[in-house]
């Protein structure tokens, strides 16, 4: 489905690919596409939901990008009730290259531009689809709001708030399924090289659901390899960031 508004062409559930979920059920995963007449290159939006649940409608932060000039496409993945933490990350990766795919299509002679950016869950989904040596994701620049990036620690719940200590070991026993060498296969800090993406870290100093310890320990561990990363703390700001402050 496609349709303007404001010179800006929407393409609506564009088809990725037919998956196959745990209970043998099919999934159709598709993306959105909001293009500009004139873009200045592409941002793919991940969304986030405890890797449980979440949508492509509506992607954070989608007003602002556009009016900087740039597409924006929302991509799909199946969650940690229909597939492993690899099903995702191949996931995301197809819905980059087909939704790259058609932005080259639609506008062709655009910029090359590719930035990956994601919340939460969609921040490691982002983190981890730039690093990962099975993906051949290779965008410009790769961004993280408050993604987990060492799932070791973030299993061990250092820096979670009490209140929410529980629904970690939750949403990290389905992503791996009890599985400790998981935690450290799907950690996006496994695969810090000196050849990393140039990232941009975002996080909350008063997130008690992903500590900000996460973002900081992968800027670091970045820095140390002897790779560009950039690290903004947001001063007061707690999980995910307000979204009216995004928009």
């Amino acid at each position: 489905m496609s349709y303007a508004t404001n010179r800006i062409e929407l393409y609506l559930e564009l088809p990725v690919a037919d998956v196959t979920c745990r209970q043998g059920t099919l999934r159709h995963l598709a993306s959105d596409l909001y293009l500009p007449p004139e873009p200045s290159g592409l941002v793919v939006y991940i969304h986030g939901g405890g890797w449980q649940e979440g949508s492509k409608d509506r992607p954070a932060g989608y007003r602002t990008l556009l009016l900087a000039g740039y597409a924006i496409a929302s991509v799909e993945y199946r969650f940690s009730t229909q597939g492993s933490w690899r099903d995702m990350l191949m996931d995301v990766a197809a819905g980059i290259a087909a939704t790259r795919a058609t932005y080259h299509r639609l506008r062709p002679g655009a910029p090359g531009f590719l930035a990956v950016w994601g919340i939460s869950a969609g921040g490691h989904l982002a983190s981890l689809v730039s690093l990962h040596p099975d993906t051949n994701v290779r965008p410009s620049v790769v961004c993280s709001w408050c993604g987990p990036m060492d799932l070791v620690s973030y299993a061990a719940r250092l820096g979670v708030r009490d209140h929410c200590r529980d629904d970690v070991t939750s949403m990290l026993n389905l992503l791996t399924d009890n599985d400790a060498e998981a935690l450290a296969e799907a950690s996006p800090l496994r695969y810090v090289t000196s050849t990393a993406i140039p990232p941009l870290f975002v996080h909350g100093d008063d997130d008690g659901l992903v500590p900000l310890s996460q973002s900081r320990t992968m800027h670091e561990a970045l820095l140390s390899a002897d790779a560009e990363s950039e690290f903004y703390v947001a001063v007061g700001h707690s999980h995910a960031l307000p979204p009216h402050e995004w928009e």
